[in-house]
């Protein structure tokens, strides 16, 4: 797949130096997306244009000082002026045990959403990679966090392409989705391990 914009966003966990690398790119056939398993019924013209986002993590820590996730939040705001739509996003993961999109050992971050069906409206991810704790309390810690997205105008979507947030930024969505997280509460003091 060719490279579209890059964003380098440098923080850092546990004394070690890292790096999250966003790759936004404009998809050009269904075979880069693989959507074509998901939505075998929409025509693949339709699911054309829309943002391929992959997330990649480098970090100087070795083993476990290594391992992160990924907690994403959807915002769907019509054009049409009707009341916005919320959600955290845990796809591929579907995972029922916490809000993570994806964890482990330098985890990636990968996103292909298409609303081929969908009225006008601005689509827009909010992405925090975070530190998490394996005992109790459940506690996830936000360290780098960027927004990226798409419009959709008359069924052309408009890839939005990923810029940095403040890793607080976090705090709007527990406050505003307080149930989504499912336990884990949020700590926006990264320095403190």
């Amino acid at each position: 797949m060719s490279t579209g914009q890059v964003l380098r966003i440098p923080f850092e966990s546990k004394g070690f130096a890292g790096v999250v690398t966003v790759d936004t790119v404009t998809s050009t056939n269904i075979s880069q997306t693989g959507l074509n398993a998901l939505l075998n019924d929409v025509p693949h013209e339709r699911l054309i244009g829309y943002p391929i986002m992959t997330a990649t993590v480098e970090h100087a820590g070795s083993g476990y000082n290594a391992v992160f996730a990924w907690v994403q939040f959807v915002e769907m705001t019509p054009a049409d002026e009707s009341p916005s739509t919320a959600f955290l996003d845990n796809m591929p993961s579907l995972n029922q045990q916490g809000p993570f999109s994806s964890l482990g050992f330098l985890p990636t971050l990968f996103d292909a959403p298409a609303n081929p069906n969908a009225p006008d409206l601005q689509w827009r991810a909010h992405s925090y990679l975070v530190r998490f704790s394996v005992y109790e309390p459940r506690v996830i810690t936000p360290i780098a966090a960027f927004q990226w997205g798409y419009d959709l105008c008359a069924g052309k979507p408009s890839v939005v392409h990923a810029t940095p947030l403040p890793w607080q930024d976090m705090l709007r969505w527990t406050s505003s989705l307080p149930d989504s997280l499912g336990g884990w509460d949020v700590n926006v003091a990264p320095d403190a391990d």
